[in-house]
């Protein structure tokens, strides 16, 4: 896949309108719809310290080699962009 620079906007990212929460439905291995809250950074972190838990970590997984394997162009997608956080909280 060669890399063009291009930036694409994927929804309304601060959800100024909805108190920083937006509700997201998508699909996953092109085949399972799955229906998640998306949360500006800022959002998730207000209410993390708000509920009483300290951040230990965070963490950005890299996706595995398999995924590679299974699906390039996911791959190269995830590669620049997690699409996942891993918070480690104490309470």
């Amino acid at each position: 896949m060669q890399e063009t620079g291009e930036r694409h906007i994927h929804g309304d990212y601060l959800a100024l309108e909805t108190n920083g929460v937006r509700e997201v439905e998508g699909t996953i291995a092109d085949s399972h719809t799955v229906r998640y809250f998306h949360r500006s950074f800022s959002r998730m972190i207000e209410d993390i310290l708000a509920s009483g838990f300290t951040i230990k970590q965070l963490i950005e997984p890299a996706p595995l080699e398999a995924m590679r394997e299974a699906n390039e162009q996911h791959y190269q997608q995830v590669s620049k962009q997690p699409k996942f956080l891993i918070w480690v909280l104490q309470k």
